[in-house]
């Protein structure tokens, strides 16, 4: 059916909600819910698997009642037995000598080290790196820190910025308020792939990385990794 089509398919409604919800013709409920997750387990799919898509149909209802095409999510309407549980997945960090090791390593592109390890330090997500615009950033004898609304959750954050982030920050460019130019996603990854092998960091190392970094290593100990 078009609900298993749409958790399953490639066209997820995260990038169609107003052509998916259009009217509320599908009248969406619990049942619905149910059934696609009925749907879904017959083609005996891995859950590690399974769970991906249904995460994003999720996030695609959260979004679809935000923006007024229902009234509201069906999922959070579903019992623990009835919702599909998603797979338990290792967060990767690196630790203070990884990160060292990185810091003393050539990248093959000095933007993406760049921004990557602005994020070891202050942890904001690739979204909030890939739009922090010099608007957002204060510096001055008062203060020095980034006032930005987070691109995933709309939430307004005050993030103290340390003199390490702040040695990290590139010279502002007249011609785009963007602090961080990057290439795409794809390519960033490519570039920390072989930046991660130089400097033998055995681990996946994404923006994800870096934000888990930040949580579990330089927020709890202050670590210096210069």
């Amino acid at each position: 059916n078009v609900l298993t089509q749409a958790c399953y398919g490639e066209h997820t409604p995260c990038f169609k909600l107003g052509e998916f919800f259009a009217g509320e013709k599908l009248g969406i409920n619990k049942n619905h819910i149910v059934r696609c997750k009925a749907d879904l387990g017959a083609l005996n799919i891995f859950r590690h698997i399974l769970s991906s898509p249904y995460s994003k149909f999720s996030s695609a209802l959260q979004r679809a009642v935000r923006k007024g095409y229902i009234a509201s999510n069906p999922i959070s309407l579903l019992g623990p037995d009835e919702r599909i549980a998603t797979a338990k997945t290792q967060r990767e960090y690196l630790s203070e000598e990884e990160l060292s090791r990185l810091v003393k390593t050539d990248c093959p592109n000095a933007k993406v080290k760049q921004a990557f390890l602005f994020s070891c330090l202050c942890g904001l997500r690739w979204s909030d790196i890939t739009t922090l615009e010099w608007s957002h950033v204060f510096l001055n004898e008062k203060t020095h820190r980034i006032e930005k609304r987070m691109v995933k959750t709309q939430e307004l954050i005050y993030l103290p910025l340390s003199k390490d982030a702040e040695a990290l920050l590139p010279q502002k460019n007249n011609k785009s308020n963007l602090v961080f130019s990057l290439p795409t996603l794809a390519n960033v990854n490519r570039s920390l792939k072989k930046w991660a092998a130089a400097a033998k960091v055995n681990k996946h190392v994404t923006f994800h990385t870096a934000r888990h970094t930040f949580a579990t290593l330089l927020l709890s100990n202050d670590v210096d990794i210069y």
